[in-house]
């Protein structure tokens, strides 16, 4: 995470992921988020005793916590509060709350990077009607690599350069014999490989 305030939530959220998985960790955080602590879904802070405690032993990061969100978002939290007395209980509930959503966010930006870090492609040099042939046998390579729609977007992307560049040398008539079948294969290369990207 980003900060290092509300350790004790932070602990209270990962006890209750031991030995998940990337994917149930999601999932668990989204329910949290989602239908909130008072679902029951947060062993832990389940217990008016267990919430009081907490609220007692880290009263000072969470009035800090609720402090900090009325001045990012300009809205109080405790407005809305209409029994005092439960003031303590809410506020945890609160503060896990929002600590699951930090994590949560986290946790899916990791993802994003994973997979953007899973499949590397880029537009190739392409000053010659060879360079152009050599990016087309390079789109087959990378068109076997595709995993998923994301990794699919990046491929067409550069395909899109690759035979617009294609293309456009052969519509200007100015590429004759040995260059013009280099053109003419890297062509039919870029279709076949169209095919094999569809695959994932």
């Amino acid at each position: 995470m980003t900060e290092t305030k509300n350790v004790w939530a932070i602990e209270i959220l990962n006890n209750n992921m031991e030995d998940y998985s990337k994917e149930e960790k999601v999932n668990y955080l989204n329910d949290v988020t989602t239908h909130g602590c008072a679902s029951g879904c947060v062993s832990g802070v389940i217990y008016y005793h267990e919430t009081k405690e907490i609220f007692k032993d880290n009263i000072d990061e969470i009035l800090e916590e609720l402090e900090d969100y009325k001045e990012n978002t300009c809205f109080n939290p405790l407005q809305n509060l209409e029994d005092i007395s439960t003031l303590y209980n809410w506020a945890v509930w609160f503060t896990v709350e929002h600590v699951a959503s930090m994590m949560l966010s986290d946790l899916e930006n990791e993802e994003e990077e994973e997979e953007a870090e899973g499949f590397d492609i880029e537009t190739p040099e392409m000053n010659t009607t060879t360079d152009i042939l050599n990016a087309s046998r390079y789109l087959k390579e990378k068109a076997e690599d595709i995993e998923d729609s994301i990794d699919h977007g990046a491929w067409w992307d550069v395909k899109v350069d690759v035979l617009n560049a294609c293309n456009n040398a052969l519509e200007s008539g100015a590429f004759t014999g040995e260059a013009y079948d280099e053109l003419k294969t890297a062509q039919s290369i870029i279709y076949n490989a169209e095919a094999i990207a569809g695959r994932y």
